[in-house]
This record gives structure tokens, C-alpha cells and sequence, in this order.
């Protein structure tokens, strides 16, 4: 009777566990369909801008939780961005995120030191976003450093 209490259960949690699953894997992917892919406002904000800068490091780690995918641009000094974070993904299109922090004297920021006459600065894609984006299978386009720009 023990064994049969014991499989019940754990046939219980697994339904419960994959029903989570399925709940949060919907929850991302309605999400990234109305609020990760670039908007009116983010193509209107790079189609003004005067210049891009290509990313110098990229960190991505959604599963470590909030604020753990980001690249850092080095940006010369006189310069200042749109501040729009553009990541172009063949089979999604382009996600958009935006500036976090700018580091104007010559400390780093996570390890990178910028070069005389210009500055730092970081911006994060949203981790649910990124995480939507490694579930459909992109993760390596995610660490490309040529999908990401910085307008």
C-alpha cells in the first residue's frame, strides 16, 4: 500500500511540476510576442540615430535571475546613443532592451576598462526575454557578438 501511496504522489507532483511548465513557457512566450520584439518606438529611436556601436562583452545567463543578460559598448567620448539595445535573431527577428548604466570616468564595468577618449555602457535585454529566446532554441545567436548593437 506504501508503494502505491508513493507513486500516486509522485505522479501528482509530476502533472503539478509539468503543468507549471506549460503555464510559464505560455506566460514567456505571450510576453515576448507583444513586449520583446522591437516596437514602433525602438525602430523610430534607431532609424534616427547617427551612429551604432558593436558590443565589447556579453554576458548571458537568464537562468542566474533579473539583470544577468547585458552587453557592454564602449563609446567614444562627444558620443552619446539613442540608448536602444538591438539583438538580431534569423529565425525571430530583433529584440529590443535599453541602457542600464554609463560609466564616464575610466572604472569598469564587470572587468572591461574602457580606452582613453571613450566611456562605458551597459544594456540589458530582459531576462524573460532572453530566456524565451533560449527555449526557441537561439542561444548561441544570443552570445554572437554581431547581433548585438547598441544605437
Amino acid at each position: 500500500m506504501k508503494a502505491l501511496w508513493k507513486a500516486v504522489r509522485l505522479l501528482l507532483g509530476l502533472f503539478i511540476f509539468s503543468g507549471f511548465c506549460g503555464f510559464v513557457y505560455i506566460t514567456l512566450d505571450e510576453y515576448a510576442e507583444t513586449k520583446a520584439l522591437c516596437g514602433d518606438w525602438e525602430n523610430h529611436l534607431i532609424a534616427r540615430a547617427k551612429s551604432a556601436y558593436l558590443v565589447r562583452h556579453i554576458v548571458v545567463e537568464p537562468w542566474y535571475g533579473r539583470h544577468r543578460v547585458f552587453g557592454i559598448f564602449e563609446v567614444p567620448v562627444g558620443k552619446s546613443p539613442e540608448g536602444v539595445l538591438r539583438v538580431s535573431l534569423p529565425l525571430l527577428g530583433s529584440v529590443c532592451g535599453g541602457v542600464t548604466e554609463v560609466e564616464f570616468s575610466q572604472r569598469s564595468i564587470k572587468g572591461v576598462v574602457p580606452k582613453s577618449g571613450s566611456y562605458l555602457v551597459k544594456a540589458n535585454l530582459r531576462s524573460r526575454v532572453a530566456f524565451w529566446v533560449v527555449m526557441q532554441g537561439q542561444l548561441r545567436v544570443l552570445q554572437d557578438a554581431n547581433a548585438w548593437v547598441l544605437y
